[in-house]
């Protein structure tokens, strides 16, 4: 399993292009995918298999350097419940290519085909630790 590079800037004129050939490319059937913050590290495993629309669009947008100068909206760790909550660029123009209430929303912004419920072999699961999931 190859771990992708992650730029310290993000590549706007790529991110932006929604359709274009960096942002549509086919990720490796696995890969890890490495955030830095201002906390620490941790490390994201990457199956294509289980979701390969969503997890191409993950693998470009770290490639790409979408997650750098990122903002961490909220981080609970309670008895119940563990989840970070984030994701957004840290540059307006990028993000607002990828927000669904934005009027300069892409037109590959949203990835096709959208998942079904559940995935054959993989439980369901809600905030479980160590899951990170997308919108």
């Amino acid at each position: 399993t190859q771990l992708v590079p992650t730029p310290q800037y993000p590549d706007g004129p790529s991110l932006k292009d929604t359709c274009s050939p960096p942002m549509t490319a086919a990720s490796p059937s696995t890969f890890l995918l490495k955030f830095h913050t201002s906390y620490g590290s941790f490390t994201a495993s990457c199956v294509r298999s289980r979701y390969p629309a969503q997890v191409d669009r993950v693998y470009n947008l770290a490639r790409l350097g979408y997650y750098s100068q990122n903002y961490f909206f909220r981080v609970v760790d309670g008895p119940r419940i563990s989840i970070v909550q984030f994701g957004t660029s840290g540059l307006p123009d990028v993000s607002n290519v990828y927000n669904y209430e934005s009027t300069d929303m892409g037109q590959c912004a949203v990835v096709q085909p959208q998942p079904a419920e559940d995935v054959i072999g993989i439980p369901m699961e809600t905030n479980g630790r160590g899951w990170i999931s997308m919108r």
